[in-house]
């Protein structure tokens, strides 16, 4: 998008410089400056840009139908600020209670459906990564997607620590690759087990409330621990997993590895609890 584009596009649709300008949060002088722009906007403003100017044409076609933002719900999400993810929560789970009964929100999103697609929100590279990742896990059938967040995020860390080692041993890259692939497939194999056992025993643990999280995060590290532990034991000559002392040793290490996962991972958000 070049600042011709940017005018042309603003032009059309009909949008003034300052609702552009307030829509962007910026002062009028400033947009101007991105439609006097001769060559190419950077990529990300254009994508910005992009969204505001569909943003602002829906909700002058809302306003121009008798339907203006509902004051409720803009009121339920007033005064928020980032960083408060359960407030966060909280707040979408009123909001959406509120537009299931609201008149005027209902009218607005039957409106919404006959105009044009926004364009996708802009968002960082890494954030649009890991939500296509998202949707394409979402889109397993359930009892898989925690086994694939599990490969994901043990794969994913066990990744970070092979590209330390690889730039720590910068004259044998070669040497040193076939390693690094084989514990990043270890570790997203160890991770789809963890996985696999969170997902059938955290519907069952729920039931036990706050003690149900403990038993949740030990349950997964002993299938995560088990995972690495049997294989050693039935295949190799290593003595790690062998003996009594070596078992009781290993299951005290996950079970206090469980309670500390179970307590920072899978405690429950009791936001609703709180404002019920």
């Amino acid at each position: 998008m070049t600042g011709t584009d940017l005018l042309r596009r603003r032009t059309e649709l009909g949008i003034s410089l300052d609702e552009l300008a307030e829509a962007l949060n910026e002062h009028a002088d400033q947009v101007r400056g991105y439609e006097q722009t001769p060559g190419n906007l950077p990529k990300s403003l254009a994508r910005h840009l992009e969204y505001v100017l569909a943003v602002t044409d829906h909700e002058k076609r809302l306003e121009a139908a008798g339907l203006p933002q509902c004051a409720e719900l803009k009121a339920i999400f007033a005064g928020l600020k980032p960083g408060q993810r359960k407030e966060v929560q909280r707040r979408i789970e009123l909001a959406n209670q509120h537009s299931s009964t609201c008149e005027r929100c209902r009218a607005r999103e039957a409106m919404l459906k006959t105009l044009p697609p926004l364009p996708p929100m802009p968002l960082p590279a890494t954030m649009r990564f890991f939500m296509a990742l998202n949707t394409r896990i979402e889109a397993l059938p359930s009892m898989l997607r925690p086994a694939a967040w599990g490969a994901v995020l043990i794969g994913g860390m066990t990744m970070v620590r092979a590209v330390f080692f690889l730039v720590a041993n910068p004259g044998r890259p070669l040497q040193a690759l076939w390693p690094v692939l084989a514990a990043v497939g270890i570790g997203a194999y160890g991770g789809a087990v963890g996985g696999v056992a969170y997902g059938v025993a955290r519907p069952r643990t729920l039931r036990f409330g706050r003690l149900g999280d403990y038993l949740t995060g030990v349950i997964c590290v002993f299938a995560y621990l088990l995972a690495f532990a049997i294989p050693i034991n039935l295949f190799t000559q290593d003595d790690t997993f062998r003996g009594t002392t070596s078992w009781i040793i290993f299951s005290v290490l996950a079970l206090v590895f469980g309670i500390v996962l179970g307590h920072s991972a899978f405690k429950r958000d009791d936001a609703k609890s709180e404002t019920a």
